[in-house]
């Protein structure tokens, strides 16, 4: 009875170690056989750079000496600036015109497009953008006719007449509360199309930043007949921001520690002044540019 026994339990333990091979190398042939449906970042967080290989940006197409169309390109001070930056962080950034302004807006909010090359900081933007440190400054003017009866010292002057600016533009935060409740203020698509209304006594006043009211008042030839009033309504900066959609965010701190390395060397008061020159010669006139104030 002692040798049966001991022959059954060499049986069950030979039984043991026959099924536990079978079934371990079954589950391993298992796992093999799923493996390529699990790939190796599986295992490992993406890199950066597979992350974002390239950053697409866009900017206003008619806004000397920030960023204009010349065709199909975009071009002026945002992308150049945002060519020193590609090379300060080594991510390619790849600047191209995608419309009108408020197009442009749309695209990088949906995160179609990564980066829009310079706006204003507003609440309802921040919803939807992260942005840089600023790059600049730019005055935000009430533009009259000469002959205006309207005599300005403050924005409240303004308020018993028409008035009028650029659709999907903003005044900065505080001048976008006031005009909201304060101001009777009728929209355009353009700059030029607010200069012609205000040229043709349409509209009283317009309100707009500085650089492109110079430009365009040249383009149409009425830059003797219209005035910008000092002092201006508001002195706003001007950011780079990422849509927060864009696979791309998490290099912000790196582009906004770009830009304040170029900043401080005088890079970008540079930029606005070459970009300006380059605009007056292709247009053949030999208008000063406006002073830029690059104070934080």
């Amino acid at each position: 009875m002692g040798d049966l026994h001991e022959l059954w339990q060499a049986a069950r333990q030979y039984m043991f170690k026959h099924w536990a091979k079978h079934i371990t190398l079954g589950i391993a042939a298992a796992l093999a056989a799923f493996a390529p449906v699990y790939p190796a970042y599986a295992s490992q967080e993406e890199s950066p750079s597979s992350q974002c290989p390239e950053i697409i940006a866009t900017g206003h197409p008619d806004y000397v000496p920030i960023s204009w169309q010349k065709g199909d390109l975009l071009v002026g001070a945002a992308p150049d600036l945002l060519a020193l930056i590609s090379s300060e962080i080594g991510v390619p950034i790849r600047t191209v015109h995608s419309g009108g302004w408020k197009r442009a807006q749309s695209q990088v909010f949906a995160g179609e497009i990564d980066m829009i090359a310079s706006l204003y900081r507003t609440a309802e933007r921040e919803t939807l953008l992260e942005y840089t440190s600023a790059f600049s400054n730019e005055p935000v003017v009430v533009i009259t006719l000469v002959d205006t009866d309207l005599h300005f010292r403050d924005r409240n002057d303004l308020s018993p007449y028409q008035g009028g600016m650029v659709i999907g533009d903003s005044l900065g935060q505080e001048l976008d509360d006031f005009s909201a409740t304060s101001l009777k203020l009728h929209t355009v698509p353009s700059v030029e199309h607010l200069l012609n209304l205000l040229d043709h006594k349409r509209i009283q006043y317009a309100i707009h930043g500085l650089y492109p009211v110079m430009v365009t008042a040249h383009k149409l030839g009425i830059a003797p007949r219209i005035r910008t009033h000092v002092p201006p309504l508001s002195q706003e900066s001007m950011h780079l921001a990422i849509s927060k959609k864009s696979s791309c965010l998490h290099l912000l701190p790196k582009i906004s520690a770009a830009i304040e390395s170029l900043r401080a060397t005088g890079h970008v008061d540079n930029l606005l002044k070459e970009n300006w020159a380059k605009w007056a010669k292709t247009e053949n006139v030999g208008m000063a540019p406006p002073e830029i104030s690059q104070d934080r």
